[in-house]
């Protein structure tokens, strides 16, 4: 399928997988020759599409005349692209979107529900009341967008919230039933919704200077002089980027002046207290932030990354050869087989476990629908595991920094110190926890030494 839309639909059809929905679509637009333009907005409909799903089909179970989990998967997802066009695309005419999402059908070989599809699109474009209506004082006619506007309804869409809290947030700020009643019991109403607001957040591009390559003066005034703006981070060398668009397209891209990173993830590896000299571990290390940062603070030797990935492996030693960073050893292995000899140790390892990615759900559009009780159980003792192993491969003296971007206490600190109560030779050192409430993403590290 071709255009920003179909380039759209493509993606969302492989969505739910393995990959992140962000590599399925850079995949398709690899392949297509669309205008810069058209490349912003097929990012915006696909990633915004999988982000809003929940709401979107909040909505559409109340116009549809066809109970949605009856719904040719094709047919589903072509309906959630639309009804994201209308209601929080503005900049998209009505007609537009109805017609565009209407010829997707009548293109494939379910043409036959195209009357379904424009009936559905049509019959909720009438229903909508921009900005007002008649029960706009009623929550279950409306919800507030996250440009902060609202849309209203002609009719109750969503369930009350004075009888289903738990329901009501979910619907209209788009996440899974079970992880809003999981936080609300945990953190109440008033965190458990700014947590919602920031899985929902359209994040921009965050950067990490690396050290020592341009002044930050410099860095700034290079990518103003390309209209980018810059916003300072909260950690010494970060930077928000208004814009966005493609780092690949950035000054100082080539040179090495920078890799992409969040800045809660950005406080990682400062604190594993890594100096020139030691040796270094690090597990799990796609996509390669961390590998980066490791290797400029130990002097570019000593650093061994790790991903059971290959094409990872591959991303992590092309992005460390474009930094300069060759000293570093990337091995594509599976923690439970790392191909060292049983006796080697080393004095620093980093863990960066694979995880609900709760903290960072504004990065990650798909892991919300990824999230319930069996998932959570499965990823605990995958962590669990991987850190058990980690351990066996810390020096006398040594630390080990184990780090998620989760919310969830059983995959921070509450696995952390009950891995290290099996052992009397580790203790637990510290942790640090940051939430979404500063306006990035949430996460933290936890710290073990290996006492001798």
């Amino acid at each position: 399928m071709k255009g920003p839309r179909g380039i759209a639909l493509s993606s969302l059809l492989k969505v739910p997988g393995r990959e992140f929905v962000e590599e399925i679509l850079d995949r398709f637009l690899a392949k297509s020759d669309l205008s810069p333009v058209d490349r912003r907005l097929a990012r915006e409909l696909t990633l915004g599409t999988v982000r809003m799903r929940g709401t979107i089909d909040s909505v559409a179970k109340v116009f549809s005349k066809r109970p949605l989990e009856k719904l040719d998967r094709f047919v589903h997802e072509v309906v959630r692209l639309g009804l994201y066009q209308l209601l929080f695309c503005d900049r998209i005419p009505v007609h537009a979107a109805v017609h565009e999402t209407v010829q997707l059908v009548k293109k494939s070989s379910r043409r036959r529900a195209s009357g379904y599809v424009n009936a559905m699109l049509r019959r909720i474009s009438d229903s909508l009341k921009r900005g007002g209506g008649g029960g706009s004082n009623d929550p279950r006619f409306g919800f507030s967008r996250f440009d902060g506007t609202t849309l209203f309804f002609d009719r109750a869409v969503f369930p009350d919230p004075e009888t289903d809290l738990g329901g009501y947030l979910a619907a209209i700020h788009s996440h899974p039933r079970f992880l809003v009643d999981r936080w609300l019991s945990r953190h109440g109403r008033e965190r458990t919704e700014v947590f919602l607001l920031a899985g929902n957040r359209r994040p921009a591009l965050s950067l990490r200077q690396v050290s020592g390559r341009v002044e930050p003066e410099r860095f700034r005034e290079a990518f103003e002089s390309q209209g980018l703006s810059l916003t300072p981070g909260p950690e010494v060398g970060t930077w928000f980027v208004a814009k966005g668009g493609d780092p690949r397209n950035y000054p100082g891209y080539q040179e090495g002046w920078f890799v992409v990173q969040d800045p809660t993830q950005a406080q990682v590896v400062p604190a594993a207290n890594v100096r020139p000299g030691q040796r270094i571990l690090e597990l799990c290390a796609a996509p390669g932030g961390k590998t980066a940062h490791l290797a400029e603070i130990a002097g570019g030797e000593g650093v061994v990354a790790v991903d059971r990935d290959l094409k990872r492996t591959r991303k992590i030693a092309s992005g460390l050869k474009r930094l300069g960073f060759s000293g570093v050893i990337v091995l594509c292995a599976d923690v439970s087989s790392l191909p060292f000899r049983e006796e080697e140790t080393f004095d620093r390892i980093l863990l960066d476990v694979p995880c609900s990615n709760t903290g960072v759900l504004a990065r990650r559009a798909e892991a919300r629908w990824r999230f319930h009780g069996e998932s959570l159980r499965t990823l605990i003792e995958s962590q669990r595991k991987l850190l058990r192993v980690a351990l066996t491969r810390l020096a006398s003296g040594g630390v080990l920094t184990y780090s998620t971007c989760s919310l969830e206490e059983e995959e921070n600190e509450g696995l952390v110190r009950s891995v290290v109560a099996e052992a009397p030779e580790f203790r637990f050192l510290r942790g640090v926890m940051s939430w979404p409430e500063k306006g990035w993403g949430g996460g933290g590290f936890w710290q073990i030494e290996h006492s001798g």
